[in-house]
This record gives C-alpha cells, structure tokens and sequence, in this order.
C-alpha cells in the first residue's frame, strides 16, 4: 500500500472541493475509471455490490 499524493477534486453538482486531507485518519478507497471502458464497468459494479 501507498500513501497517494495530495490532490483536490472538484465537484460541480455541489460547488465544492474534496481533498485527502479531508479524509486524513480514515481509510478511503479511490477508483478512476472510464465510462466508455468495459473493464471499469464491472470493476464499478463490484464495489458497489460491496457497499
């Protein structure tokens, strides 16, 4: 496991940032994916099933 660089992402529906620090102390599962990729689409599928 790595500790992921300091980033911010931006969230239009809310007008509002999130970042890892935000998160600090707690575990946080980040996943990128790709509409248009089958490969995420399931990937998408099986974490969501785990929530």
């Amino acid at each position: 496991m790595k500790l992921a660089p300091s980033f911010s992402l931006y969230n239009p529906v809310t007008n509002t940032y999130h970042s890892l620090e935000d998160y600090a102390g707690s575990p946080l599962l980040l996943t990128f994916w790709a509409s248009w990729c089958p490969d995420s689409q399931i990937d998408l599928d099986k974490k969501n099933a785990a929530l």
